[in-house]
């Protein structure tokens, strides 16, 4: 306040309120007294429309997420907001439009497409604003197949068949086809294939070399991927027999025949097949069983023979041993004599005969010489 003892009274820096003012006047022998009232109102308010604001204003889900919300609820004014207004404005072709009248909005059952809706809100003076959300749904992600045609592979021959799996594949769906074929690398390789559209591939009738085959796989959008898998075929790993006749034979006349014995021969694998010859020695002999392991030699004479015995395995790689059989004459053993006791002799009887006939011999052709014992 200012000149409080002038004629007039300043006021400054005043609020919105009522307030009570008195002044007291004295003259000439005179006094008096007056009151008044100063009312102080707001300065009249000019509404401003309310300010939208929506979270977020763009957003991007995939399905199989159908559902979000969109938030409104962050509007303001500057006195009230008293309604909010959700319309959708483009979307997908579908049965019925979103409409909502509440600050936030929620959606379910989205289809992929792209979405535009708008919020209206409403202040207690009836202003409103507008703003606009967006929203791209999109569709299921589908991942292309993984082909996966096993690790490579190494049989040896006489073994040439094999089966290959694919079922280490992958796609996110589980919804594969197969199918199996030569590489270009291998498209003049000669076997057999079985299953070329299933997950397993059995192969027979192989060779030595190498094969490559690829699987290719395609999952039902049509996405395809391709593995390769190699197949090395080694040849076989066969070792040729080893032919046993056994240790060398001595026989004595008048023995004339033996056996010869090569069931000790061996192999890797298996001997398909024996056979023994004479190589050397006098003639006129015969082998019995002569394709067997054990064979029977007969008509053996006075000398020294070698026999021959030759084993096939079943690749028909072979070898051969030989056995010497050695044929001696009969062993010559010392004579027997024998003397039969002679009868007493009495006197005058001066004569006796002494009888060597029992005497022996292995060979025959004894001769005789009588000596008399002077002990």
């Amino acid at each position: 306040m200012e000149g409080q003892k002038s004629r007039t009274l300043k006021l400054s820096k005043l609020t919105v309120g009522l307030y009570e003012f008195g002044v007291t006047v004295d003259g000439d022998g005179a006094h008096g007294e007056g009151f008044v009232n100063v009312t102080v109102k707001p300065e009249p308010r000019v509404n401003k429309p309310p300010v939208v604001v929506v979270s977020p204003e763009f957003q991007e889900i995939s399905l199989p997420t159908s559902s979000t919300v969109i938030d409104g609820s962050q509007s303001t004014d500057d006195d009230k907001v008293v309604s909010w207004h959700w319309e959708e404005v483009k979307g997908p072709l579908r049965d019925e439009k979103v409409s909502a009248d509440t600050p936030i909005l929620t959606l379910t059952g989205l289809v992929p497409g792209n979405y535009t809706f708008s919020l209206t809100v409403t202040d207690s003076d009836g202003a409103t604003s507008s703003t606009l959300a967006k929203l791209s749904v999109n569709k299921v992600k589908d991942y292309g197949p993984v082909a996966n045609a096993g690790p490579n592979q190494v049989i040896q021959l006489p073994r040439n068949s094999i089966t290959l799996s694919g079922n280490q594949s992958k796609d996110d769906h589980e919804d594969l086809s197969y199918e199996w074929s030569l590489s270009p690398e291998s498209k003049d390789k000669v076997l057999e294939m079985q299953g070329v559209r299933t997950p397993t591939l059995q192969l027979s009738a192989m060779q030595e070399g190498d094969y490559t085959f690829q699987l290719t796989v395609t999952d039902s959008a049509g996405q395809q991927d391709t593995s390769k898998v190699t197949v090395i075929v080694q040849p076989e790993n066969n070792k040729p027999p080893v032919a046993d006749a056994g240790p060398e034979k001595e026989l004595t006349l008048p023995v004339d025949r033996t056996t010869l014995d090569g069931s000790k021969s061996r192999d890797d694998q298996k001997i398909s097949s024996y056979h023994w010859t004479k190589t050397s020695g006098p003639d006129g002999v015969k082998i019995e069983k002569e394709d067997s392991a054990v064979a029977s030699v007969s008509g053996l004479e006075l000398g020294s023979y070698e026999f021959t015995l030759t084993v096939t395995d079943e690749r028909n790689l072979r070898s051969s041993d030989t056995v010497t059989v050695i044929v001696r004459e009969e062993k010559d053993q010392p004579p027997v004599a024998r003397v039969l006791s002679s009868p007493p002799v009495s006197l005058p009887v001066r004569t006796a005969v002494l009888d060597g006939s029992r005497s022996t011999d292995d060979k025959g052709g004894l001769s005789f010489l009588w000596t008399r014992d002077e002990s």
